[in-house]
């Protein structure tokens, strides 16, 4: 899922009742306030590969990078686990 528009966006997963996986474009930073689940994300560099990843990251936290990274991947909790994903996989992404 990718929230089109700024307000959409800005309130991403917060009010979800599961997480599911969603794309965001930001620069600093991700924050899962409001969010009532744990989640595993994904910072992706401009060759669509794993520049920094996090695992179950909890509610009510906030997670930042340098700001030469702008896309976003929030997982469920589990992910990159379950799916052996590592720093420098290429990551390709479909729309439905």
């Amino acid at each position: 899922v990718k929230p089109r528009g700024l307000i959409r966006q800005s309130i991403g997963l917060i009010g979800a009742r599961r997480a599911k996986p969603t794309i965001l474009k930001t620069r600093v930073s991700t924050r899962t306030f409001g969010i009532k689940f744990p989640l595993d994300i994904l910072i992706i560099d401009k060759n669509h590969r794993v520049a920094i990843l996090k695992e179950n990251l909890e509610s009510f936290r906030v997670f930042t990078w340098r700001p030469v990274y702008s896309v976003v991947i929030e997982l469920p909790a589990g992910t990159i686990k379950k799916t052996n994903t590592s720093l420098n996989d290429q990551i390709r992404i479909q729309q439905y």
